[in-house]
């Protein structure tokens, strides 16, 4: 049996023993499967990028090494819940942008997600997967200032009509203010992930809170403000996971100074 879907898929799913599902959320492949004392995990990458989410009631493939989880007796249920990656995300753009004096213009720029898998009643936490496999890049003005970033490549949309509804991605809303005299040209930009809640709209597709810069003199600082995602920015905005770092947002200012690479 196979089912596509366009909308949620982070809702709780039972399974009777012996059962099995695969989940693809674009180029991320997950095989679950219950047994009476044991679930078993396994997952693949693939180059399918499909924008919807498919769920088959197939077999785990054999080629695949499972991990096994015991228990007295195996939860129910089990949870797929999207989550921000724990390293901010710099992303290049397709194409540079260019944003005059005193201009202020807000992009829409997405990015990958983890899947967090876990069962209910009770609860157990399984395994965390990136749905896409990102590399490193160094972020910053100097070897000696800068942090370990996850690198991506964007479009920047600038309408949010525009914007592909694909179910592996979350969609930051970046509103930029040029307050200097000069024009900023835009090829690199870090998103501080672990610093934003993660939502949900009624479309089915994933937000994060949003961020504000303002270049105020010609430079590569930029003064940051995170905000919260509301009904008003995205129609049914749900919160569904917290930032990784929610404590740590007075001192963020600190940590992304150079959030801007041109």
């Amino acid at each position: 049996m196979s089912n596509t879907q366009t909308s949620h898929w982070w809702q709780e799913t039972y399974l009777a023993v012996g059962e099995s599902k695969n989940i693809s959320l674009g180029p991320l492949s997950i095989y679950l499967k219950r047994e009476q004392n044991q679930w078993l995990l396994a997952h693949e990458r693939t180059s399918n990028n499909d924008a919807a989410y498919h769920v088959n009631d197939v077999a785990m493939p054999l080629e695949l090494t499972a991990d096994r989880f015991i228990f007295e007796a195996s939860p129910e249920q089990f949870v797929l819940t999207p989550m921000l990656l724990h390293k901010p995300v710099v992303v290049k753009t397709l194409q540079p942008v260019h944003i005059p004096p005193n201009v202020t213009t807000t992009l829409y720029i997405s990015s990958p997600i983890c899947v967090n898998i876990s069962l209910k009643t009770p609860h157990h936490q399984l395994q965390e997967i990136m749905t896409e496999r990102l590399s490193d890049t160094w972020f910053g003005p100097s070897t000696q200032e800068g942090e370990f970033c996850f690198a991506d490549t964007t479009h920047a949309r600038y309408n949010k009509d525009d914007l592909p509804k694909r179910s592996f991605k979350a969609i930051t809303p970046v509103t930029i203010h040029n307050a200097t005299k000069e024009l900023l040209t835009l090829k690199k930009i870090s998103i501080p992930v672990p610093f934003l809640n993660i939502y949900s709209a009624d479309d089915g597709h994933l937000w994060t809170d949003p961020i504000t810069l303002e270049r105020e003199t010609p430079g590569s600082v930029a003064r940051l403000k995170i905000g919260h995602l509301s009904e008003n920015d995205v129609k049914g905005a749900k919160l569904i996971s917290e930032a990784r770092h929610p404590s740590a947002k007075l001192s963020l200012m600190r940590i992304v100074t150079h959030i801007f690479a041109e």
